[in-house]
């Protein structure tokens, strides 16, 4: 029977996790195949992994991970995707921007065998729109995204991303951004190896308490896109 592993990278999210969780734990409840919660709590200062400790207790398919001070959104990811045991791993934000019965979108792909599906906020159903100032700075990455994979792929960094299980760990343990870059350098990998990616538009709805820094990340990823190329060749 196909299990799946859902990672969720959480810093300081002790006001939006709580709701995040419970949407899922009611979505899968009511499947039939195997699955478990991992969420890597990236060093927070709030009570993110009290919560998180205390929903374990209750749900023993929910894992807490703790890290010891704040490494960044990569490097809680990966540490959860390759602590995994499914046969498919699902990432996804703590706010649930992208609603987790977005899975099924992403699961029929799966089926036709192709290896990575990815959600695409560009063609989808935006409920909440991003302020006008993101969304050309996301243009404006995402362009300069396909360049560094030399691939037509429109929404690099959608925190909802499906993988079929050995390969994501096998991706994951040669990846070596730490923070939102990670997603890039997930997909120079995955394409530098062969693995087919499918773009899939998901309902999206924008939490204007992003911990994205608007004028300061976009640099760093930009710096840190060079870095994948350099790194892997």
């Amino acid at each position: 029977m196909l299990s799946l592993s859902i990672v969720i990278p959480a810093y300081n999210e002790c006001d939006r996790l709580p709701q995040t969780l419970e949407l899922f734990l009611a979505y899968l409840n009511a499947q039939t195949y195997h699955w478990q919660i991992i969420v890597v709590d990236d060093g927070s200062t709030d009570h993110t992994g009290a919560i998180v400790a205390s929903l374990a207790e209750q749900q023993p398919q929910i894992q807490l991970i703790s890290l010891n001070q704040n490494q960044g959104k990569g490097a809680a990811v990966k540490c959860g995707v390759l602590a995994s045991e499914g046969d498919r791993i699902l990432f996804s934000d703590a706010d649930g921007s992208t609603p987790i019965t977005e899975l099924d979108k992403l699961q029929t792909v799966l089926d036709q065998g192709i290896e990575i599906a990815i959600g695409n906020r560009r063609n989808s159903a935006i409920v909440v729109r991003q302020p006008p100032h993101r969304l050309v700075i996301g243009e404006v990455f995402n362009w300069l995204a396909r360049v560094a994979l030399q691939a037509d792929i429109r929404d690099t960094q959608c925190g909802f991303k499906l993988l079929q299980g050995k390969i994501g760990r096998q991706l994951f343990s040669e990846m070596q951004m730490t923070g939102f870059s990670f997603d890039v350098e997930l997909l120079y990998l995955a394409i530098k190896a062969g693995y087919q990616i499918a773009e899939v538009p998901v309902v999206w709805v924008d939490d204007k308490r992003s911990k994205v820094k608007v004028w300061r990340d976009p640099i760093l990823v930009f710096i840190d896109l060079i870095r994948i190329r350099l790194l892997h060749g």
